[in-house]
């Protein structure tokens, strides 16, 4: 085998095991993003008994599934890319998506567990602003990325009207 050989084949496990870091990096994200929705669980009795507009339970579980998905890749690519560039810009990025993810998993607790409708539709809001935030600040460096954060927006812009109105009719 001559030396280019080798280097090519040695390229190719190096690019394997870069890609099974980042299919691993993906999946603890993924993990993280799902545990808050495994120990905090909605009470669907709590929502339907509310007066207002309603969606049903597979539209949740449906675009909650999407989301995860699309903000893994997100932030899995902002990991790999900051490990690479390390400046300030990125370091903005995970300070939004640390709030982002807390903000999003504080939602469940406090509208079904402290049943405090008002707050939930606080917390709704702020994580629209920050989801919009991170679509901009993926727009600087990539666009295919920030398309990631669309669906992360529309729905929390849906939910922002939902809990508006579920606010001011109970």
């Amino acid at each position: 085998m001559n030396n280019s050989e080798y280097n090519e084949v040695k390229g190719f496990f190096v690019d394997m095991k870069k890609n099974w870091i980042k299919v691993f990096c993906f999946l603890v994200v993924l993990l993280l993003y799902f545990i808050p929705s495994l120990i905090f669980k909605p009470d669907n009795d709590y929502y339907y008994s509310l007066e207002g507009p309603h969606l049903p339970g597979w539209a949740f579980t449906v675009a909650w599934s999407i989301i995860y998905v699309c903000m893994s890749i997100y932030v899995t690519y902002f990991i790999f890319l900051a490990r690479e560039k390390r400046n300030a810009e990125y370091k903005r990025v995970f300070i939004f998506l640390i709030v982002n993810f807390i903000l999003q998993a504080s939602y469940t607790p406090i509208f079904f567990t402290f049943k405090n409708i008002f707050a939930g539709f606080g917390v709704t809001l702020f994580t629209f602003i920050t989801a919009i935030i991170l679509f901009l600040e993926a727009l600087l460096v990539n666009k295919k990325v920030a398309l990631l954060t669309i669906p992360y927006i529309v729905w929390t812009a849906i939910a922002s009207v939902l809990s508006i109105l579920l606010y001011l009719q109970n």
